[in-house]
C-alpha cells in the first residue's frame, strides 16, 4: 500500500477515470489544432469541463483530508496556495489621509501620502547636510 492510498483511501473520483479523461482531452486538443470545426470544439469543451470538475473535486478532497498540512498536500502531488499580498511584504498604512468630494453625489476620492516615499526623501535630505 502506497503513502497516497493510505492518506487518501476514498477519492471522490477514480484516478484511472481522471487519467483517461485527461488523455482523451489531449487527443481532442490535438484534433482541434488541425481543424476549427464546430463538433470538435463542442467535444473538446465538454471534456475540458469534465476534467476541470474532476480536478476540483480531488482538490477539495485533499483540502479536507489534509486540513491544510503542507506535507499531506505535497504527498497528493499538489502545492499550497500562497496567501496574503504578493507585491509587498508589509502593507504601510496611509498617512495624511484626505477625503475629497466630487461633483457626483455618490463619489468620494481618497488621497494620502505614502510613508515610504516620505521616509526616502527625509533620509536623502539628511545625507545632503
Amino acid at each position: 500500500m502506497s503513502l497516497q492510498t493510505e492518506l487518501f483511501p476514498e477519492p471522490p473520483v477514480a484516478l484511472a477515470a481522471v487519467t483517461a479523461d485527461i488523455n482523451d482531452l489531449e487527443k481532442l486538443e490535438q484534433i482541434q489544432v488541425g481543424s476549427a470545426s464546430k463538433p470538435n470544439t463542442v467535444l473538446r469543451n465538454a471534456k475540458l469541463g469534465t476534467v476541470k470538475e474532476e480536478l476540483e473535486l480531488l482538490s477539495f478532497y485533499v483540502q479536507i483530508v489534509s486540513r491544510g498540512e503542507e506535507g499531506i498536500v505535497n504527498a497528493a502531488g499538489m502545492v499550497l496556495k500562497s496567501r496574503g499580498p504578493r507585491k509587498y511584504e508589509t502593507i504601510v498604512p496611509p498617512s495624511d489621509l484626505k477625503v475629497l468630494y466630487t461633483d457626483y453625489t455618490s463619489e468620494l476620492k481618497l488621497r494620502w501620502r505614502d510613508l515610504r516615499m516620505l521616509a526616502s526623501t527625509v533620509s536623502s535630505t539628511a545625507l545632503v547636510r
